[in-house]
C-alpha cells in the first residue's frame, strides 16, 4: 500500500484543495490511502473520506504546531486540540503527545530537520516516528532527508513519507509503503514503513503562496516565484 501521510486540504490557512480535488489527485497518483493533515484542526477530515471510494484507507490526523517543532497526529478526533491552549502561538507538546496517547494516536515529527535544533531530548521521548522523507523539505534542504534517516534509525522510530502537499500537484510526490492487507497504525508502530519518493520544486511552494497573497503584494511574490523557477528549475 502506498499511502501519502501529510496533504494539507483548504482547511489549511496556506491549503487549496477541496476533498474531491484531493482524491482526484490521490488516485491519479497511484495512492491507497493518505491522511489529512491540516494545520491545527481536522475539519476536512470527514469530507475527504465521506468522498473517497471505499477501499481508499483516510487516516484522521492534523499537523500540529508545538513547542517541540510541527508534529503529525494521526488517528485522532478533531477536536483533539479543543482543551488546549497556545503560549506564543504554540501548542504544549507534552500536553499533544498526552491528548494523542489517550486516542490511540501516533505522533511524528515533521520535517524535524528544517528547524535550528531537531529532535532533542525532550521531544524524542514524546514521539512515536520521524518524517523522513518530506517533498517540500526535499526541495529546499535536499541534505535534510539523509540526517531524518539516520536519526530514525539511531533512535529507534518508525519513519515516514509525505508529500506535504497544499496545490494538487504536490500530492503523492512522497509517501510511506506499508505491506499489502496490513493494519497501518500496526505497522507502523511495527516499524513496517518504507518511505520513498521524489523532492517537489520549490517555485511549487511559491505559487501557492502567490495564489494566497492580497493583489497589493503579488507584483513581489511574482519576483519570488520567478527567482525559484530560475534557482530550482
Amino acid at each position: 500500500m502506498k499511502l501519502d501521510l501529510h496533504i494539507h486540504t483548504a482547511a489549511s490557512v496556506d491549503g487549496t484543495l477541496s476533498p474531491q480535488r484531493l482524491l482526484d489527485a490521490a488516485l491519479a497518483a497511484g495512492l491507497s490511502g493518505l491522511a489529512v493533515t491540516d494545520h491545527n484542526n481536522g475539519a476536512y477530515c470527514a469530507a475527504v473520506r465521506a468522498a473517497a471510494p471505499a477501499d481508499f484507507t483516510v487516516i484522521d490526523g492534523m499537523e500540529v504546531s508545538t513547542d517541540g517543532g510541527h508534529m503529525l497526529a494521526l488517528f485522532v478526533r478533531a477536536d483533539t486540540l479543543d482543551k488546549l491552549s497556545k503560549t506564543n502561538g504554540r501548542y504544549p507538546l507534552p500536553l499533544v503527545a498526552q491528548a494523542v496517547r489517550e486516542q490511540d494516536g501516533l505522533l511524528i515529527a515533521a520535517h524535524p530537520f528544517a528547524y535550528p535544533d531537531p529532535l532533542p531530548d525532550a521531544v524524542l521521548v514524546l514521539i512515536d516516528g520521524i518524517e523522513t522523507t518530506n517533498s517540500r523539505d526535499m526541495a529546499r534542504n535536499p541534505g535534510n532527508r539523509d540526517a531524518a534517516i539516520a536519526a530514525a534509525q539511531r533512535h529507534g522510530k518508525f519513519a515516514t513519507g509525505g508529500s506535504d502537499a497544499h496545490i494538487a500537484r504536490e500530492v503523492g510526490r512522497c509517501y510511506t509503503v506499508i505491506p499489502d492487507g496490513a493494519d497501518v497504525k500496526t505497522a507502523l508502530r511495527q516499524g513496517q514503513s518504507q518511505p520513498d519518493g521524489n523532492p517537489g520544486h520549490a517555485w511549487w511552494q511559491a505559487l501557492n503562496k502567490l495564489k494566497r497573497v492580497p493583489w497589493h503584494k503579488k507584483p513581489r511574490q511574482l519576483v519570488k516565484l520567478f527567482y525559484f523557477m530560475m534557482k530550482y528549475r
